[in-house]
């Protein structure tokens, strides 16, 4: 009870005689004279509680200047967050409970309780009323986080509608001028190719390559935009059914390459089909593309719980969640620039070396944030990447693991 010892301790008391045996009695339990400032009168009271720190106010409401439930409310508008006990020679529940109301923490009736009994008391209650106050702190912490909580929603709504007219700008107002180079560009190509020089033609062809680039980047941007906007509800999706019809997609590339994609079992997750298609579509076509020439892709797909990441998968209720990786044998990267190919827009190659405009693995990030989880990486230049995505057991719609056909 140390937090909560009294260490000052203010008596309201008009009976001079019955101070000085309460007193006698503080100092026989361990709480000196000097701990207790006795006042006979209200206005004594609000003055010493107005200059001094106290632990406790022990207060006989029947004073000189201030009778009954009066006495108690003036005592707690000087001190509210002091603990307030009554102590009065009537024995009256309504004065107790009115008492109770006005502010007081307890009610006491003199003769009822012994000297130690009464510190003991007295102790107890500046301790719950510290527990009290520790609530009431908690309770406005609670209260200030809630409050931020909904101007954080209300700033992320408001950002979501940004993002939503962002979207119909993309996928309008930005594209149909794309279109229309794409469109005059092919038009003086077939009518006019006879009459340009070889340097006209080089100039029409960089064009039209700059404009098909463009419109790939914005098809990629207002992909990226609409990962959190799509209003399909999340439903049980199973993975290896998607990695299946992923592949069958990618059939030609992976022939072309003479890639080998070897998938393990694979979990069921509460997800939207065309975003774990974006998801694994992405991840599996970087694992073909970003590979040695001469090297033939090999590409692993396997899941795990997170407890177990490298094992033979299994299931246990106090798992923290899932792992799903992506393990490929390409060029791989520096740690440094883990974050960076996260990042919209951002390559560490350039065109020439690999296509693309630098948001796949952003969309990637984006899908799986929508889900609660994580997407990284890790890798060694030359010897390939493992990409991790790392899901709550929520995200789970069934903890069997299904392999891929």
């Amino acid at each position: 009870m140390s937090d909560a010892s009294i260490k000052r301790l203010l008596l309201v008391e008009d009976d001079p005689g019955f101070a000085r045996l309460l007193r006698e009695m503080f100092k026989h339990e361990g709480l000196p004279e000097t701990d207790v400032s006795h006042v006979e009168s209200m206005a004594e009271a609000e003055k010493e509680l107005a200059s001094a720190v106290f632990d406790i106010i022990l207060l006989d409401p029947g004073l000189p200047d201030s009778q009954g439930i009066e006495s108690v409310q003036r005592a707690h508008a000087a001190a509210a967050r002091v603990p307030l006990v009554v102590l009065t020679g009537r024995d009256d529940e309504s004065l107790a409970l009115e008492a109770l109301q006005a502010g007081a923490q307890d009610y006491l009736v003199k003769g009822q309780i012994d000297a130690r009994g009464l510190m003991r008391f007295l102790r107890y209650a500046v301790e719950r009323h510290s527990l009290e106050d520790a609530l009431f702190a908690e309770r406005e912490r609670a209260r200030a986080s809630q409050e931020e909580l909904l101007a954080m929603s209300e700033e992320l709504e408001r950002s979501n509608r940004e993002l939503e007219a962002f979207a119909t700008i993309a996928s309008h107002d930005l594209q149909e001028p794309v279109r229309k180079i794409q469109a005059f560009g092919d038009r003086l190509a077939e009518h006019a190719a006879a009459a340009l020089d070889d340097q006209a033609r080089d100039y029409l062809g960089r064009m039209t390559d700059a404009a098909s680039r463009m419109q790939t980047l914005i098809n990629d941007l207002l992909e990226y935009s609409q990962v959190t906007m799509r209003p399909e509800p999340a439903r049980p999706v199973d993975l290896a059914v998607i990695v299946s019809e992923v592949l069958s997609d990618l059939d030609e590339r992976i022939t072309a390459a003479h890639a080998r994609v070897i998938v393990g079992p694979l979990p069921t997750v509460l997800a939207t089909p065309l975003q774990m298609r974006q998801l694994f579509q992405n991840l599996i076509a970087n694992a073909l593309k970003f590979h040695p020439p001469g090297v033939a892709p090999i590409v692993h797909i396997d899941a795990s719980t997170g407890a177990e990441a490298g094992k033979p998968v299994r299931r246990r209720d106090g798992d923290g969640g899932w792992e799903i990786r992506v393990t490929d044998n390409g060029i791989g990267f520096e740690d440094k620039y883990v974050e960076k190919i996260f990042a919209p827009f951002q390559r560490l190659h350039g065109r020439e070396a690999y296509d693309g405009t630098g948001m796949g693995l952003a969309i990637c990030r984006r899908i799986v944030a929508v889900l609660g989880g994580t997407l990284t990486a890790t890798s060694t230049p030359g010897d390939g990447a493992t990409f991790v995505i790392r899901l709550p057991r929520r995200a789970m719609a069934r903890a069997t693991l299904v392999p891929a056909a």
